[in-house]
């Protein structure tokens, strides 16, 4: 496992990830800024009232997943690290992100005109790959309710 994890730390660095999230950042509107401050700081606030890496913390309040990867120290938590994460969330439902740098790689390489031939796959056709169910399709199976969530 620690090599598969280097490896996704190495190809995230070289993607920038930090570094497009500072950007990002940067072109915030100070209402957002406020938003994403407030939750750094509710987050750093519930580490340090657990006395996270001090010897009289309490360990079983931590996130189980710091209790099993071990971790001991807590770098604090900034809007940064929000950005980072709604960014990567983002690259993992961008589920074509290969066959776009694979047709930018072909068209920079010089062979723009071949780009459609060897891998022929633009956005303009993804409507063609999602199945699309309307309220007529779902009222003939059991998951149909004319109630709403809020009812």
């Amino acid at each position: 496992m620690g090599n598969m994890t280097l490896g996704i730390d190495k190809f995230f660095r070289t993607v920038g990830l930090h570094r497009i999230a500072i950007e990002a950042l940067g072109n915030l509107d100070d209402e957002s800024l406020g938003i994403l401050q407030a939750y750094a700081d509710g987050v750093n606030d519930y580490v340090n009232n657990l006395g996270f890496g001090k010897a009289q913390s309490t360990g079983y309040l931590m996130p189980p997943e710091f209790i099993v990867l071990g971790v001991k120290e807590f770098r604090p938590w900034t809007p940064t690290d929000s950005l980072c994460i709604l960014k990567l969330l983002n690259f993992h439902l961008s589920w074509n992100w290969g066959q776009d740098l694979l047709r930018e790689v072909i068209s920079q390489a010089g062979l723009d005109d071949m780009v459609e031939e060897i891998i022929p796959f633009t956005a303009e056709f993804t409507h063609n790959l999602v199945t699309v169910i309307d309220p007529e399709d779902i009222k003939g199976t059991k998951l149909w309710s004319d109630e709403t969530l809020v009812a």
